[in-house]
């Protein structure tokens, strides 16, 4: 299936969770939240959360400023 990381295409399997997705990936950051189809996805529900084609996720960083 196909989905969207940060505007990026990504093929993953069929029927993957969140969770899987993401530990499928490299490069990730230490401290990050996730927002599927404009959804926030607590951490705690990653791996009760299945993925879909077309599924839209994005990946936020924290940021400091002053």
């Amino acid at each position: 299936m196909h989905i969207m990381l940060n505007a990026q295409p990504i093929s993953t399997p069929d029927n993957v969770s969140l969770e899987a997705f993401l530990q499928q990936q490299s490069n990730l950051p230490d401290q990050f939240a996730i927002a599927v189809n404009q959804s926030f996805v607590a951490q705690s529900l990653y791996g009760a959360t299945p993925l879909k084609n077309g599924d839209e996720i994005e990946l936020l960083v924290p940021m400091q400023g002053g």
